[in-house]
């Protein structure tokens, strides 16, 4: 009987630290690193994306990177985020130092649900420097203090150039139309009154960067009649002088 007893609790304890060896941190449901810029030797922000998968509570952030190199002073931005995103919750500050950046201050991450923040390298932030074209192996994890909870390997890539330079001609246009040739007084012209023409309309379309400039000459400087010769000055200016036309 004592025999008996004695295996037994060999085969529990065997089997106990055997189960207790197995225990592993979860892969996020969803983690990316979006690099603002995949040319080699570029400094660089970051958009850090990710899906929590396990239900333990997180308060830090370490991204370690294969080959970019990283800026001591680091800081966090939780503007323009990409949509069905939350901002990363907490106060939060960010550190780099050798190879990672340390994002500290998370409050709990909600399983299932997708946050989002970003590692600038304007004001103080630093972001990264990119290495020599190629790929890497960039590691994202959260951490309750140190331990850790949900991790995930990604690849980034780097190239010699990551902008596309686009160049078009665009030709000039000009369409100029009068809406007749002729005009006449809509009444007899007299002493006592100022009469008007029905008018000539002027229409103009441009795609000349400052726009279009027009003259109106009078050829006669005068209304002169065809049967006598005689005229009727025109009142006013006739001159170079800009005037706007109605």
């Amino acid at each position: 009987m004592t025999k008996f007893r004695f295996l037994l609790f060999l085969t529990v304890t065997w089997l106990f630290f055997s189960v207790a060896g197995e225990i592993q941190a979860a892969n996020f449901s969803l983690a990316r690193i979006r690099y603002d810029r995949m040319q080699a030797s570029t400094a660089t922000s970051l958009q850090i994306t990710i899906v929590p998968a396990s239900a333990v509570s997180e308060n830090k952030i370490i991204v370690v990177f294969g080959s970019a190199v990283v800026g001591t002073g680091q800081s966090i931005s939780l503007t323009n985020l990409p949509t069905g995103t939350t901002a990363m919750p907490g106060t939060l500050t960010a550190a780099g130092a050798g190879t990672s950046i340390v994002i500290s201050g998370l409050t709990d991450l909600t399983v299932g649900s997708t946050y989002a923040l970003n590692i600038p390298i304007s004001g103080l932030g630093m972001g990264v420097s990119t290495p020599a074209a190629g790929t890497a192996t960039d590691t994202i994890s959260t951490y309750n203090g140190a331990v850790l909870v949900d991790t995930k390997k990604i690849a980034a890539r780097y190239i010699t150039n990551d902008q596309v330079i686009i160049t078009a001609n665009v030709p000039p246009t000009f369409n100029f139309v009068l809406s007749g040739n002729t005009d006449a007084f809509t009444t007899d012209l007299g002493v006592s009154a100022v009469s008007l023409t029905y008018g000539i309309g002027i229409t103009v379309s441009t795609n000349a960067a400052r726009g279009w400039t027009g003259w109106i000459k009078s050829a006669n400087t005068a209304l002169s009649s065809v049967t006598t010769g005689e005229t009727i000055p025109t009142l006013g200016t006739v001159d170079g002088a800009t005037s706007t036309c109605s």
